[in-house]
């Protein structure tokens, strides 16, 4: 889903001063920053294509809070053997471990997050990457915005959410 409005947050006071231009634009800098596609590993035997993935079970999410004047969470999404081949990538391994896949998510998570900190009304800070498997579940959060971008042939999308 990518919406182009910007909701009022929890308190209905301040609207969310995240775009989706903005969140295009952090996200294309960052996924370039970390994950040039022309420097992109070739596929390992592990490392197929999202072509018949289960999108429940086959993804990973990693999300961050955003807390202060206005507060909600930034997720990344993306299937399994997305986050496998980002992780060769940014860590430049051939076999990627459980830790190396949360650190590879959650730092992705983690700088869009301090981007998106740097849009909404201060103060702010971040709390931790959370990094789990299968699809984010929003709870009781409303969408700001979202992108969905194209990274070596798998999907991946990145959103920002107002508390509820």
């Amino acid at each position: 889903m990518t919406t182009t409005d910007a909701p009022a947050d929890a308190l209905g006071s301040t609207p969310a001063a995240v775009s989706v231009e903005d969140l295009q634009q952090i996200a294309d800098d960052v996924w370039a920053t970390f994950l040039d596609a022309g420097d992109v590993p070739p596929p390992g035997d592990d490392a197929g294509t999202d072509a018949g993935a289960d999108p429940e079970t086959d993804a990973v999410h990693s999300a961050i809070a955003v807390l202060g004047s206005w507060e909600g969470q930034v997720v990344v999404e993306c299937s399994r053997t997305a986050a496998e081949r980002m992780a060769r990538q940014m860590l430049m391994v051939t076999d990627v471990t459980p830790a190396d896949l949360d650190d590879t998510v959650g730092e992705l998570v983690n700088v869009v997050g301090g981007n998106v900190k740097s849009l909404v009304p201060a103060p702010s800070s971040l709390g931790l990457p959370v990094t789990e498997a299968g699809r984010w579940v929003a709870g009781g959060a409303a969408p700001v915005c979202s992108v969905h971008l194209d990274w070596a042939g798998h999907p991946v999308t990145v959103s920002v959410w107002s508390a509820a």
